[in-house]
């Protein structure tokens, strides 16, 4: 049986693995304020290593270790953030449907950054008005 990665890779498997489960530990901590409370903890404890399964795969999938990422171009680089942002939406949907900790879901910051509502006008958010007029002359004031 042959692994769809080399062996010589295996290290850069190794780590992306360290990355995402400091993206992930990084994403509760800065989360909660005071500290996470126990139930969230127990759900990072429960959901780190799944999501780093996920994503992973997804990340073998999209082909990620079969090139020299020394000669890139602007199509390989969307080619990953296309896989980045499909091993995002499949960990939180395994994560979802997996409900590991019954009484608890994912905190909104954790989830990728497609859950969040996209910009509305009179919103009172000022990065949400920025970047809701992007593209648009605004008045000097």
């Amino acid at each position: 049986m042959t692994l769809p990665i080399s062996k010589h890779r295996l290290w850069q498997v190794a780590v992306d693995a360290a990355l995402i489960a400091a993206a992930w530990y990084l994403a509760f901590q800065l989360r909660f304020d005071k500290g996470v409370p126990i139930y969230y903890r127990t759900l990072f404890e429960r959901s780190v290593g799944i999501v780093i399964v996920v994503q992973l795969v997804t990340f073998v999938c999209f082909g990620f270790y079969n090139r020299w990422w020394r000669y890139v171009s602007t199509r390989d680089m969307w080619g990953a953030a296309r896989g980045v942002a499909v091993a995002c939406v499949l960990s939180s949907l395994v994560l979802y449907f997996a409900n590991l900790v019954p009484e608890v879901g994912l905190p909104r910051p954790t989830c990728p950054a497609w859950t969040r509502s996209a910009p509305r006008r009179g919103t009172s958010s000022p990065t949400a008005r920025r970047s809701s007029s992007w593209g648009r002359a605004t008045p000097a004031i």
